[in-house]
């Protein structure tokens, strides 16, 4: 069992990042445990990404980032964490991934073709 302090003494601002600061159609690439996935942000302030990988996302699909757990019922929202669990939303489903091991940001395009 993880406690309240384990969790405020280990998820630091520099271990991850905000969801709701990136830019939209900046890039997150995240190494779990036990997959890669790549997420694209398309509405920051709401978490709405489109995300690949894992078994539960063979292709992009739209879905909302709500934020980060250490395995528990404790949810820091709007936040991807180093040595946490990612809890994605999508049709009606609840996704929570392995433990972040790595991430990275990449910036938004400079153009979009659409």
């Amino acid at each position: 069992m993880v406690s309240l302090d384990h969790c405020v003494n280990n998820s630091s601002e520099d271990q991850g990042i905000h969801i709701s600061r990136l830019a939209p159609f900046q890039g997150v690439q995240i190494q779990t445990q036990n997959n890669p996935y790549s997420l694209f942000v398309l509405e920051p302030s709401e978490g709405k990404v489109l995300v690949r990988g894992g078994q539960y996302f063979p292709d992009f699909k739209e879905a909302y980032l709500c934020g980060s757990t250490w395995g528990g019922s404790i949810l820091r929202l709007d936040w991807i964490g180093l040595g946490m669990c990612l809890e994605i939303y999508v049709d009606g489903m609840r996704i929570v991934t392995t433990p972040l091991k790595a991430l990275s940001v990449e910036d938004p395009p400079a153009s979009c073709i659409c």
